[in-house]
């Protein structure tokens, strides 16, 4: 199972993730910078999905991709959903990385949470939790 904690301080804050290593996964490449519609991110990157658990921007914005196992999994072959971390990227504001999640055919997917931390926010409004947002595919739903 995946963990991840966070910490707001006076200039910021703090994300640390645990993924969760199956013996039967192939081993994650290490995180590296690459430049995703112009924008420099920092992620490690699952081999056999291309997409990733973790990404930070240049903006200071972070995701991190949570498993769902609540929810309902969709039949049939299914997208990874850290495909969908590695297209969020870019994005600078939760405006924009919900347009983009709600544009999207999620029926494909597995459940997932998504965590995502904006700086601005979190720099003007130090140790106020409401200020990390949880994006949820319930299966069936976008909470």
């Amino acid at each position: 199972m995946c963990t991840v904690s966070w910490l707001f301080t006076d200039n910021g804050y703090h994300v640390f993730f645990n993924r969760d290593e199956q013996k039967t996964r192939e081993k994650a490449q290490l995180p590296s910078v690459y430049s995703l519609d112009e924008t420099k991110v920092i992620m490690p990157r699952d081999p056999k999905g291309g997409g990733t658990w973790l990404a930070v921007n240049e903006y200071g914005c972070t995701y991190a991709l949570l498993n769902y196992y609540q929810g309902r999994f969709p039949k049939g072959v299914l997208k990874s959903r850290g495909q969908l971390v590695k297209s969020l990227a870019p994005f600078k504001t939760f405006d924009d990385a919900l347009a983009y999640l709600n544009d999207q055919d999620l029926c494909k997917y597995p459940p997932f949470s998504l965590l995502c931390f904006f700086p601005d926010l979190v720099r003007e409004n130090v140790n106020k939790p409401a200020l990390l947002t949880m994006i949820r595919w319930t299966g069936k739903t976008l909470i």
